[in-house]
Parts: structure tokens; sequence; C-alpha cells
């Protein structure tokens, strides 16, 4: 998924067109996590691969393995589509009590200096 364009494109003396300032760039690439990790296999038309498809696996029994399978999915929907981002310290909390499960991960990307955090809950 590349970053989307920022539109009407300005124009700028120095570069040509403006550029992306870090905050912007940051913004888009969390929109792009939370597409990727929303979207259900098969929703999007052309490439029914994409997509983590988090709320399904709210469907699915909560054994020890369906955390595993969660970063799993994540990690390899990541290397195909996001590969300029970097994941650290990936954690899922399934709550089968409330049928909810949360993500959250820290991520860089080269050409961002800080690291960033990013959550994500879902439920039913």
């Amino acid at each position: 998924m590349p970053l989307s364009l920022k539109l009407p494109l300005m124009v700028d003396q120095r570069d040509g067109y403006e550029s992306f300032t870090n905050a912007e760039v940051t913004d888009a690439i969390k929109q792009n996590i939370r597409m990727l990790l929303l979207t259900r296999p098969g929703e999007r038309l052309f490439d029914a691969q994409l997509g983590v498809g988090l709320e399904n696996f709210l469907f699915e029994l909560a054994d020890e393995n369906l955390t595993d399978r969660v970063k799993t999915a994540i990690f390899s929907q990541f290397e195909i589509y996001l590969p300029y981002v970097i994941i650290n310290n990936l954690e899922t909390t399934l709550n089968p009590d409330s049928n909810s499960m949360s993500v959250s991960f820290d991520f860089s990307v080269d050409r961002l200096v800080a690291q960033e955090n990013f959550q994500i809950e879902v439920s039913i």
C-alpha cells in the first residue's frame, strides 16, 4: 500500500511540489495500518489476499494458539503490503467475555526518526 497523495497538490518553489511533514506521513501510515488490519480477506476488489480481518478472529474459539495466529496474520500481511513498516513489541489481548480483542505495537519506518505506537480494539 503506497502512501496516498494529499490533494490538491500544492506547488513549492524549492522542490516543485509541497512535501509531506513527518506528522502527515505518520498519519498516512497509521491509516494504512488501520485499513490493513480491519479489511477482511476477499473484501477488496482485485486483491482477495489483502487484509488481516481482525474481526474474523473474534468468531474463533479462544485457545492458546489464537493469539499466535493473529500475530502470524499481521506479520505476513505487513511483509507483503506494508514492507516499509517495522513492527516492534506486537501484543494481542483477547477478551472472550466481552468478545473483543486489542492489538498494540510500536513501529518505525526508515524515513521517520521517531518510533510510533499503534493501538486498535475490535469488538462485536
